[in-house]
């Protein structure tokens, strides 16, 4: 099942970095406008670093919600490419009030087949500020746009390893509009911040369950692992590991609060095994008694 992230316009607002959230957007001055959003952007990776696992898709959403509804844009989402399907997956979306949604997912090569050739195939920007500017050859990428009340569009690739992994795609309906440099610039910036999240969060998951591997192992072996992050000095052991070592469980564990529990005349051995194993990139074996 897809499972397609939705927030709807709300009314008020509360935006912090905008002078007048209830405004028209046209009303500040577009260089102040830009200054403004600079101070946004910074501010959602911030929040987009220190945000947990499971609140991060509801901080994208309202990181959608304030940065977009002050541009006076009406639909902005993350879609979601496969590398061997034209189908994308609308993976996180914000709406305007009155703005009808999206379907979860869209087959590209039916409906846009010029802006798949452009975006994913291509890795191009789709920069539109009225439909009648697309070329002859997008008739029925035009087709679409209309029947979806799209009147201007931006459309920019999100690269992982090479290949387009997102669109981050915002559009207007209300009015048409122009897409400054300056600004896709910076929404190309946040859409790289959401991307960037996203894929911390597979990768992290991707680790638990890993871990959640090797711990069931080594219990069924009767063995105690143990993995040390040479840059922060943490450790993570194995359930086991803890149990030999008479660990809490919920102790947060560092080389030198392991190491003060393996006998005096052995800790000076094992420092000096495990600093050749960073080194080295090598395994090391030796034997010592904790106390």
């Amino acid at each position: 099942m897809n499972l397609c992230l939705a927030e709807k316009k709300k009314t008020p607002v509360p935006f912090s970095h905008q002078a007048q959230s209830e405004a028209d957007p046209s009303a500040v001055p577009p260089g102040q406008q830009l200054v403004e959003f600079h101070k946004l952007v910074s501010n959602i990776s911030a929040r987009m670093i220190k945000v947990s696992n499971e609140n991060l898709d509801a901080e994208i959403l309202r990181a959608m919600r304030e940065s977009l509804e002050p541009l006076g844009v009406d639909r902005g989402g993350l879609l979601e490419v496969s590398a061997d399907s034209p189908v994308v997956k609308v993976s996180h979306i914000w709406f305007g009030e009155g703005v009808d949604p999206v379907s979860g997912e869209l087959n590209l090569t039916e409906l846009f087949p010029w802006g798949y050739q452009v975006v994913v195939q291509d890795g191009g920007d789709i920069i539109m500020a009225k439909v009648a500017d697309l070329p002859p050859a997008a008739e029925v990428d035009r087709q679409s746009y209309l029947r979806m009340g799209t009147r201007s569009t931006l459309s920019l690739p999100l690269f992982i390893c090479g290949r387009v992994h997102h669109i981050f795609s915002v559009q207007s309906q209300k009015t048409e509009r122009d897409w400054p440099e300056d600004l896709i610039a910076h929404l190309r910036l946040l859409g790289e911040i959401f991307v960037s999240a996203l894929q911390r969060r597979e990768a992290d998951l991707a680790l638990r369950s890993t871990k959640e591997r090797l711990d069931l192992a080594a219990a069924s072996a009767d063995a105690g692992l143990w993995e040390i992050d040479i840059t922060s000095g943490m450790l993570w052991i194995t359930d086991k590991s803890r149990e030999m070592f008479g660990f809490d469980a919920a102790l947060e564990l560092t080389v030198e609060r392991f190491l003060a529990e393996i006998h005096p005349e052995d800790r000076a051995p094992v420092t000096a095994a495990i600093g050749e194993a960073c080194r080295t990139g090598k395994e090391a074996g030796i034997e010592y008694r904790v106390v």
